[in-house]
């Protein structure tokens, strides 16, 4: 048998891993790859002041509105930049509403913690969907939608999404637009809004009926769908449901 098949095989010593030069290397090459990442994740997306919608949509809710000595101040500069990026910025902010974490992003979240300083400073810091989604939410109700139609028919699209923050967020604004907006006929997504009469959210019950109650398209035979939800055990959500269910005592059925 030939002795070098007796010999173990070579591996580089442990000092070599230990090695400043090669943390350094791997240090640069993680920060590469978050680069790319970020790059990944980006959409030709508005701006206004020289920054993108994206940036702006962090001051919301991200960690430059709470490194802020005035986080107020900061969130209402963000609103406004969002009113001068007008229907541009608006279908940011829905698509916002209907973005889940992806792979990459998901990555971007667990690779940013371990950059240094210097490098945390140069790549911004990722945010999670559902922090998006509040802060694209929370955008919509403070600024004026030139194209409501538009706006509304994208909103009553996500209501049926399995992503159970996606439909509250959409029913968040659809009560606000369909009063904000007299020029909206309702009645043709009734059917949308009734089928969420059997949400496994109680809050997106109320706001189904409230938006159908606004229109003149409820009744009382909505009452049972609300019942469940005196027993939930929130006082903020039982005393909403007891308020809407007088009101829906007052008015006869409505036949379909």
């Amino acid at each position: 048998m030939d002795s070098a098949e007796n010999q173990p095989a070579r591996t580089l010593p442990s000092r070599v891993w230990c090695s400043p030069t090669v943390w350094i290397f791997a240090v640069v090459l993680l920060a590469a790859l978050l680069f790319v990442v970020v790059l990944a994740t980006q959409e030709r997306v508005p701006s206004h002041a020289g920054r993108s919608a994206e940036l702006w949509l962090r001051d919301i809710f991200g960690p430059q509105r709470l490194a802020s000595a005035n986080p107020g101040a900061t969130q209402r500069e963000a609103i406004d930049a969002f009113r001068h990026m007008g229907t541009n910025g608006i279908s940011f902010l829905v698509e916002a509403l209907g973005r889940d974490d992806t792979f990459w992003n998901r990555l971007a979240l667990k690779l940013h913690p371990k950059l240094p300083a210097v490098l945390k400073q140069q790549l911004p810091e990722p945010i999670r969907a559902d922090t998006r989604k509040g802060a694209a939410s929370l955008v919509l109700r403070n600024i004026s939608d030139p194209q409501p139609e538009k706006t509304f028919q994208r909103l009553v699209e996500m209501l049926g999404s399995s992503n159970t923050i996606t439909r509250e967020r959409a029913w968040s604004l659809v009560p606000g637009y369909s009063t904000r907006y007299r020029t909206l006929n309702i009645e043709p997504y009734e059917p949308h809004f009734r089928q969420a009469l059997g949400d496994t959210n109680y809050w997106i019950r109320v706001r189904a009926i409230i938006t159908l109650r606004d229109a003149g398209l409820a009744g009382s035979e909505m009452i049972p769908a609300l019942r469940p939800a005196l027993t939930s055990g929130d006082p903020i959500l039982s005393n909403s449901v007891q308020s809407v269910i007088r009101q829906l005592e007052k008015l006869p059925p409505r036949e379909l």
